[in-house]
């Protein structure tokens, strides 16, 4: 609601926003009686390098506030808050930081932790999707529903609840799931240079092949086990 015009410093809604003119420009007044105070006022946000659209005011008339300043003739808006979507941070702690808007998405920052949080919810499936930077136990994690990728300081785990993982670190590879399938033209198990060099071609068959096949003591000529 606008406050005595007389005063120096004023809050208002912002009922419409405008970035055509290459700034982001607001028109204040008060949302529910659709009455404009003050239209193409500048947006001054926090910092040079932070460029931020109000959302549009809802149908019950409940809008962004603006905080904005008398400049001579014209108006600055040095200010917002927008406390329809202040639930979606939870609990702040001091310290913390949030950046959320009128959708799934938002950016989480927790002091105590010593980490960053990128939220969403995939739109096809409703399951969550995050991206957590975590600084108190030295991992990130992306998950997006149940599929999660899992980045240590000393190792790689690729997984799937109920299915197949991957973990890669200094000791290996380690592949556990119901099944392994690898569909290229030639599969390779092992060192086939003997650890002295960069990897070479398999040797023809039948040397070193795998036997495989539905005929027995049939030999691969697309997969070959170094020993």
């Amino acid at each position: 609601m606008p406050r005595d015009p007389d005063d120096l410093l004023m809050t208002a809604d912002v009922c419409t926003s405008d970035t055509s003119e290459g700034e982001v420009r607001v028109k204040v007044g008060e949302a529910a009686a659709e009455f404009g105070k003050a239209p193409d006022v500048p947006l001054y946000c926090s910092g040079p390098a932070f460029v931020s659209v109000p959302n549009e005011p809802d149908a019950d008339g409940s809008a962004c506030q603006a905080f904005y300043a008398a400049d001579g003739d014209g108006k600055k808006v040095i200010g917002c808050r927008d406390n329809r979507y202040a639930d979606k941070v939870g609990k702040l702690e001091p310290g913390d930081a949030a950046i959320v808007s009128k959708c799934d998405a938002r950016f989480l920052l927790k002091r105590s932790g010593n980490s960053c949080t990128l939220f969403s919810k995939n739109q096809s499936t409703g399951k969550t999707m995050m991206v957590i930077v975590d600084g108190e136990h030295g991992e990130a994690k992306i998950q997006n529903g149940n599929a999660f990728v899992l980045v240590k300081d000393d190792r790689i785990v690729l997984a799937v609840n109920g299915g197949a993982a991957i973990v890669i670190s200094k000791k290996g590879v380690q592949i556990t799931g119901s099944s392994f399938q690898a569909a290229t033209a030639t599969v390779q198990l092992g060192d086939m240079t003997g650890g002295a060099g960069p990897p070479v071609a398999p040797p023809p068959s039948p040397a070193t092949a795998v036997a495989v096949g539905p005929q027995p003591g049939a030999v691969s000529t697309k997969v070959f086990a170094a020993i």
